[in-house]
């Protein structure tokens, strides 16, 4: 048989985005597509080349769908017609249908109806096309439909309704509720063909339950055809398919009544909102995410600036008293420990609420790795066992992220362990990148941790979608996890890979770049002497007396003198007072944030215009910031966390002023 050529199609719609979007769809079915935005260019359309099947919209300005279809009519009579229109007037549709049209689509459009449309349609014209070689059996095939379309006529008016409207399934029933039709779309969400479906009564074809309850809901013929039965409205149900699976559903009913207004059935038009009610429930999660993460900044931020003053008036006194009074000076040390393991749950917090680049600094991983996993196994029946390398590399993270990485994972792990078990941790240098094919092309250093369990394992099928936003297997899971932990790798130009046996367990492995060079100093068992060799003018902006206050008492513990201001405004004025007065100021350590006020960003800015060779430390309880990852695009030449420890303090200001000598 030979191939035919593409049909032609005119497609008219007076909204331009419903022509390009329909005929971009069709062009892919591999037919000829033209599109007229009105009725007027729809007819001069026509008469320049041949058209096989015309789909058009009802309301329009100026020419109606109605009066289209009339005057196409009169130059091509046997034209396949297809109606659309977002009016659901029955009027109008049952009118169209009487001036020819095959088919009435109801917008918002459905591609894959439209497309069992127009194939219908296309089914159609080839007979047509076909009968064209005998104009006897054209007219007889033309007789005869007008008969079918003579005896269909009532029923069409009867169950105009139900005139496959599109995207939304349509069942009607009878007067006894047994089901005499069934769309294209209510067949695919039920799973459940028409033609084996007729006859039955509609509780065995469309079964639905009841969202919260899950019991089994009434049927719509019963509400409807009840002595006091009304149109249903729209409501919210569980669509239980053939195959056992599940949708969730937007459902209404009315009845279908004859000439007489007499009830003669039951139609129920339902459409799936499964993927509306998951993107609803998403978004929700995402919006408090948000809150939570800025309420838990704020906390983080206004925790870290008391800590700061606890831990800077603890270090005062142990400072004074310091081989004067042994016992005090070891409760001291006590008290720091404690704020330190304070600075690291805020730390946490900002971890949770941060979405920024990370705050780099030289850590070794086996501390850090212990604690996180630790922490979160504590009080389960899980073993941690620990195998780190006695030469591990330092690396350059910010140690809160990847502490939130290992939780997650181990938290994943422990989940997938109920009963208790094992999770094995292991830290190796990579040495010769070009032994692990996941770093192969890079000539850095790594670090590789393995983080495996023995738990359930993850199925194969499922096992390339865990780090995909919002998939989750479980319940009550965000699907975030895991997602973030992927984002937080990446931002540090690491790699995070997976793999599992179900029933033996999983295994993570992360690459981070490592420091080979790198050397960590260790807390050392005696406090070194924090005094400057020279006695710098430091100027300290806090919008907070006690933490000016603290700072100012550093400062001058370790020889140099301080200028206390409250916000940038201040510090502006103050330091070209003191430059007026030839006492100017060596360095400004300025808070990053003051409530109505000029904050440390816009004070550093205006400040280097005044003097661009002005040194400035940026301080900030938001260590997540932006502005202290990357301080020095700032305008700063460094930047310190609070709350932060004298001896910090003292280093920083120490390579600061030494870098601007060299200089």
């Amino acid at each position: 048989m030979k191939n035919k050529a593409p049909l032609n199609i005119l497609l008219v719609d007076d909204e331009t985005e419903v022509t390009e979007l329909l005929s971009y769809a069709l062009r892919k079915e591999a037919y000829n597509i033209r599109t007229a935005s009105s009725g007027r260019e729809a007819l001069a359309l026509f008469d320049e080349a041949p058209v096989d099947i015309l789909i058009t919209d009802i309301k329009m300005p100026q020419m109606d769908g109605l009066e289209l279809i009339d005057r196409i009519r009169i130059k091509k009579p046997n034209i396949l017609i297809i109606v659309i229109s977002a009016h659901s007037d029955l009027d109008i549709a049952v009118q169209a249908m009487k001036n020819g049209a095959i088919d009435f689509i109801q917008k918002p459009i459905n591609h894959a109806v439209l497309k069992m449309a127009i194939e219908l349609a296309a089914d159609k014209w080839a007979l047509l096309h076909a009968l064209e070689l005998s104009n006897q059996t054209l007219l007889e095939e033309i007789e005869q439909r007008k008969k079918i379309q003579a005896t269909l006529e009532e029923e069409k008016e009867l169950l105009a309704v139900t005139l496959r409207s599109i995207g939304d399934g349509v069942i009607a029933t009878d007067i006894h509720g047994k089901v005499i039709l069934m769309n294209k779309v209510a067949e695919l969400l039920t799973g459940r063909q028409q033609e084996k479906s007729l006859g039955l009564a509609i509780e065995e074809v469309f079964h639905t339950i009841d969202e919260k309850t899950e019991e089994r809901c009434t049927s719509p013929v019963q509400q409807i055809l009840a002595p006091d039965g009304v149109t249903k409205g729209i409501n919210q149900a569980i669509l239980i398919a053939a195959d056992g699976s599940r949708k969730v559903i937007a459902e209404s009913a009315a009845p279908i009544r004859d000439r007489n207004s007499i009830p003669v059935g039951v139609v129920s038009v339902f459409k799936d909102i499964t993927n509306e009610q998951r993107l609803e429930e998403e978004l929700l999660k995402i919006q408090k995410l948000k809150a939570v993460g800025v309420l838990a900044g704020g906390i983080a931020h206004d925790f870290n600036n008391i800590l700061f003053a606890i831990l800077g008036n603890i270090e005062l006194v142990d400072f004074r008293i310091a081989g004067h009074d042994d016992k005090a000076t070891s409760l001291l040390r006590e008290a720091r420990k404690a704020t330190k393991r304070a600075a690291k749950l805020t730390q946490q917090l900002l971890t949770f609420s941060k979405g920024g680049d990370p705050v780099r600094e030289s850590i070794l991983l086996p501390e850090l790795i212990s604690d996180s996993a630790d922490f979160v196994l504590r009080g389960s029946m899980i073993f941690c066992e620990y195998n780190f390398s006695e030469d591990l590399w330092p690396v350059n993270i910010d140690g809160g992220q990847i502490s939130q990485v290992i939780q997650n994972i181990i938290i994943n792990a422990n989940h997938a362990m109920p009963e208790g078990g094992r999770i094995n941790i292991t830290c190796t240098n990579i040495e010769d990148s070009a032994s692990e094919p996941i770093v192969s092309a890079h000539k850095g250093n790594f670090v590789r941790i393995t983080i495996e369990d023995t738990g359930i394992g993850i199925p194969h099928e499922i096992l390339n979608k865990i780090f995909d936003p919002y998939f989750s297997t479980k319940s009550n899971g965000s699907g975030l996890g895991l997602a973030i932990c992927h984002s937080i790798i990446n931002k540090h130009d690491g790699y995070l890979t997976v793999d599992s046996t179900p029933g033996k367990g999983t295994l993570f492995t992360l690459y981070l770049p490592a420091i080979p060079s790198a050397h960590i100093r260790r807390e050392e068992k005696q406090e070194p002497v924090l005094v400057a060799e020279t006695a710098s003018r430091i100027m300290v902006m806090d919008d907070e007396e006690i933490l000016r206050d603290v700072a100012g008492a550093q400062l001058q513990a370790m020889g140099h003198e301080h200028v206390l201001v409250t916000d940038g405004a201040e510090a502006l004025v103050t330091y070209q007072e003191q430059q007026a007065k030839g006492t100017p100021v060596d360095l400004v350590i300025m808070d990053l944030t003051i409530p109505g006020g000029m904050g440390g960003q816009e004070a550093a800015k205006k400040l280097l215009e005044i003097d661009p060779k002005a040194k400035i430390i940026v301080a900030s309880g938001y260590s997540n910031d932006p502005v202290m990852a990357n301080c020095e695009d700032y305008g700063f030449a460094a930047s310190i966390a609070k709350p932060f420890e004298m001896k910090e303090l003292f280093t920083i200001i120490s390579d600061v002023l030494n870098n601007a000598e060299k200089k």
